[in-house]
């Protein structure tokens, strides 16, 4: 790798050092080869100084980076709306991006994208984009193109602010590869566009995607059409981890639609299987949509069931009376098997807990305040809509005197053909706190004619505040419903048997099909253990499972069998509370490895799919 420099005062003579850098990119260009990285000075830098030939920007036809050697010093101009710099060639193997640079509108014309990189090789390339500071690009910041484009792409620390900008990261339709969006802000005005600022999906198998300590703001304009707005949007993609983002959204009109982070699966041949949304937080300000969404809400045979085994845990969102009012949805699970949910707190949603067209799985441990819309008489804090022996364990349901529609819901998926009930599900051991005089029309239970539900053992605080009398409506027995007071149902509908389902249990399978992932490494036991050894090819990466979920001071090591030294830890890749790690194999030989798990509370499993 040999530094080129770019800069205003260099004597343009060779760009190898800052007193010989020349004075164009097109001149530092001309002498780089692949691996090459130009270092460019302080200062503007105008369109004739940036472009290669007359296009008005740079095109880039080798693998190099390009970096300020200031962070934030450097401004380019670019002349033309394609871009400020833009890859399209055979990048097989080939790192590129771009590194501390402002691209902006300051020039004479506005770039539709700041970074645009097309691979058109066979393997990966790397593309690597910190610490830029975008400003109203036409698109997109970064665009990484071309059906099938294989890439491993790092996005950290940029800035991206803009009016009617899409987004700061597109790549779609990927072949191969990690992508890792870490720590970036986003602030958007007069959004238009239904694309999302983060928007990472996969056009085939083996791509990765962390979507992490990202803060997003967005404004829809008061001209969008009435579509959903996803800010963080990942599809297709096995495993994808989504965590510890702050995702805001708000429109300017009732047309606005937003979502703050959806999981899903739109390609038929493709799964989105294990992945996790976890510790984010987000407000939302619009006219209906989703805090977080997992899976899709109408029901589509090709495409149903392709999101399973997904976890939602310790997310806290709220809503305004808006998003509200027009029954915007909190958490939702749409039409997937044994995914669970534990430890949300949500406030302010149409529908609090949504499970549509689900198999299995468990729900436990969530907090659902200021559900059901104050306009209407229709809502949910826990509504089951089609489901197959999914469970709901421990609960919290806030029940206030605003609260609207019913607190638990059981009812029939209309969105399926033909129309599917619910069938098996477990509701058990959650609180209903009723904290004063409720809305005379609002239920406490509704099971819908034709839909089957237990009710074991949940609790029903200061039920004397539940202003109508027979809130509680179940199936009459082929003759319709029948609606019936607290006390009936308590007596005659609400079971306290011993019903074999630990709140462990309830997390990690539900009431579902899920025993154990293909690979197990530990089998299920209390007592410390260690698997036997196993191996990762170079640049493996493997998510390993314990179940159920960690207790406190609980934990799984991972240890590498050194050629040297023999097995040695390389720390802990479970750690308490948590459910899964990786295991990543940066060497560029294969290694063996195996793990060790310490005493635990309960019997536990240790397994990878």
């Amino acid at each position: 790798m040999t530094d080129r420099y770019w800069n205003k005062t260099g004597n343009n003579t060779d760009g190898l050092s800052e007193a010989t850098a020349y004075n164009t990119f097109s001149a530092v260009h001309a002498d780089c080869v692949d691996g090459d990285r130009v270092l460019v000075g302080a200062g503007v830098y105008s369109a004739s100084e940036m472009q290669t030939g007359s296009n008005g920007y740079a095109l880039v036809q080798t693998g190099i980076t390009i970096e300020a050697q200031v962070a934030g010093s450097v401004t380019v101009q670019p002349s033309s709306t394609t871009a400020a710099f833009r890859w399209s060639t055979n990048l097989s193997g080939q790192t590129v991006g771009v590194s501390g640079i402002v691209m902006d509108d300051s020039g004479t014309a506005v770039p539709n994208y700041g970074v645009w990189v097309a691979n058109n090789g066979a393997s990966a390339c790397t593309v690597v984009c910190e610490n830029n500071t975008f400003k109203n690009n036409v698109i997109f910041g970064i665009y990484v193109s071309n059906s099938l484009t294989k890439a491993n792409i790092t996005v950290k620390g940029n800035t991206l602010t803009g009016v009617s900008t899409r987004g700061l990261i597109k790549a779609i339709t990927l072949g191969e590869g990690d992508a890792l969006v870490e720590a970036n802000t986003i602030t958007i005005t007069g959004k238009t566009n239904g694309e999302s600022p983060i928007y990472l999906s996969a056009g085939a198998a083996n791509c990765t995607a962390i979507v992490r300590n990202n803060n997003i703001t967005c404004t829809l304009s008061s001209s969008v059409s009435q579509i959903e707005h996803p800010m963080i949007r990942v599809l297709n993609i096995d495993g994808a981890l989504i965590e510890s983002n702050n995702v805001n959204c708000y429109a300017d009109s009732t047309n606005g639609t937003g979502s703050l982070i959806v999981v899903d699966c739109d390609i038929a041949t493709l799964t989105a299987n294990n992945c996790i949304v976890r510790n984010n937080t987000g407000y939302i300000d619009t006219t209906g949509g989703f805090m977080i969404r997992f899976g899709h809400d109408g029901s589509d045979a090709a495409l149903d069931h392709k999101a399973n085994k997904g976890t939602m845990t310790n997310n806290r969102m709220d809503a305004s009376e808006v998003f509200r009012n027009s029954t915007g949805h909190s958490i939702f699970f749409g039409h997937q098997t044994d995914c669970n949910s534990s430890f949300n707190i949500v406030s302010n949603g149409g529908l609090g807990l949504l499970c549509k067209g689900t198999i299995g799985g468990g729900h436990y441990g969530n907090i659902i305040r200021n559900f059901g819309s104050t306009a209407a008489n229709v809502g949910s804090g826990i509504q089951a809509k089609g489901v197959t022996n999914t469970t709901f364990y421990g609960n919290i349901l806030e029940v206030t005197p605003d609260c609207s529609g019913s607190v638990l819901l059981v009812i029939a998926d209309d969105t399926q053909s033909p129309t599917k009930n619910s069938t098996g599900a477990l509701i058990q051991s959650n609180a209903i706190q009723i904290s004063d005089a409720t809305k005379s029309t609002l239920g406490l239970i509704q099971v819908a004619e034709n839909s089957t539900a237990t009710f074991a053992s949940n609790t029903y605080a200061n039920a004397d505040d539940f202003t109508k009398a027979t809130p509680c409506t179940k199936d009459a027995g082929g003759a319709g419903q029948t609606s019936v007071s607290i006390a009936s149902w308590k007596s005659t509908d609400e079971t306290s048997a011993n019903i074999d389902n630990t709140i462990t249990s309830v997390i990690t399978s539900g009431a579902g099909s899920a025993p154990s992932r293909a690979v197990t490494y530990i089998a299920s036991q209390a007592t410390a253990a260690t698997s036997s050894a196993f191996t990762l090819q170079p640049s493996q990466r493997l998510e390993i499972f314990a179940a159920p979920r960690l207790g406190a001071d609980e934990f799984v090591k991972i240890e590498v069998n050194d050629v040297s030294l023999g097995w040695r830890t390389m720390g802990i890749v479970i750690n308490s509370d948590d459910t899964s790690g990786f295991i990543v194999n940066n060497k560029r030989v294969a290694q063996g490895y195996r793990v060790t798990k310490s005493t635990t509370q309960v019997s536990t499993r240790i397994e990878s799919n």
